[in-house]
């Protein structure tokens, strides 16, 4: 007993049939023994003959030929296992008596995250709220209709794109676009350093560490991409769990890098100038005894005499 398979050129199935004929044709009319849906099939494109030594194939003079893997022309002898290319169509041959592919671990983590396509109904408003009100408490000026609405498109745009891009991976390697799942997953990593910045400002505002503040911030935005990479790797590709970690940990090392880089960069052009902390708040937010005036007018002699000094070691050092 011989098993044809037929997939397309992404890998998924599109037909499976057992037979225990010896001689086997394949094409696009009606009379063949296996029929192909596939326009650069040609009607009668291809003969399979039962051996001593397994199958051999035959061109019936075919308008595409047969290829397999790094030949052109893919007739002659043809084993279990092997695959012969037609138009945009793989035949996979296989004895009954073949050894398939070794049944993988169904990973929970996966499971939970293909499930989030069945909330996005929720999900998605909600993050698209706490857009339009972040961006409103952000704001500066007045906000229209037309300028949060163009706000909000802003901030979930990247999140649809990126998406997609996940979802059409997913397609190609997997059979399987759980788009509305790589949607959530991308819109809420968006949303969680937002969120995270209104407790670290919190802090800031009342330890005056702005600093302290800024790497706090990259580290709740590169957490939060860093997972959310590893759950759409997760759903759009077949990786093992130890391939998967070293992707994430190299594209994360990558970016913490560039991140440092510009980081150290920018930051040398204001080495000389004492730390600041501008940030503006409501005196309901600060949970720490405000400096009175008297110790401020005490401690101003002082702040001009050391931004005197500073400015000299900068001007000796130009």
């Amino acid at each position: 007993m011989t098993v044809l398979e037929l997939r397309n050129r992404g890998g998924q199935l599109l037909h499976r049939s057992m037979t225990d004929r010896e001689v086997i044709t394949v094409g696009r009319a009606f009379d063949n023994d296996v029929i192909v849906d596939d326009i650069y099939v040609s009607p009668h494109h291809l003969r399979l003959t039962r051996t001593e030594n397994g199958w051999h194939a035959e061109d019936l003079d075919s308008l595409n030929g047969i290829q397999r893997k790094h030949q052109q022309n893919g007739a002659g002898p043809v084993s279990s296992g092997d695959q012969l290319r037609i138009g945009h169509t793989v035949l996979h041959v296989y004895e009954r008596e073949h050894q398939p592919a070794g049944t993988l671990k169904l990973d929970r983590a996966e499971s939970i995250l293909s499930g989030l396509g069945r909330h996005a109904l929720w999900v998605v408003p909600l993050v698209v709220l706490f857009q339009a009100v972040h961006n409103y408490i952000n704001s500066w000026s007045e906000v229209t209709w037309l300028d949060g609405a163009s706000n909000v498109i802003d901030g979930v745009l990247p999140a649809v794109i990126i998406a997609a891009g996940w979802a059409l991976l997913g397609r190609l390697l997997r059979h399987r676009t759980h788009y509305f799942a790589h949607l959530c997953i991308w819109l809420v990593a968006d949303a969680i350093p937002a969120l995270g910045a209104y407790c670290t400002s919190l802090v800031g505002y009342n330890t005056g560490a702005g600093t302290l503040e800024s790497v706090a911030n990259q580290v709740l935005q590169f957490g939060s991409l860093a997972v959310a990479f590893w759950a759409s790797l997760l759903l759009a590709t077949a990786m093992r769990r130890r391939t998967q970690v070293l992707t994430v940990a190299g594209v994360g090392l990558a970016a913490g890098a560039v991140f440092l880089i510009d980081h150290f960069r920018f930051s040398d052009n204001f080495n000389y100038y004492p730390d600041y902390y501008g940030r503006v708040k409501q005196p309901v937010f600060l949970w720490r005894q405000p400096v009175p005036d008297e110790d401020v007018r005490r401690e101003m002699p002082e702040i001009f005499d050391e931004a005197d000094r500073l400015m000299r070691e900068s001007q000796e050092d130009d």
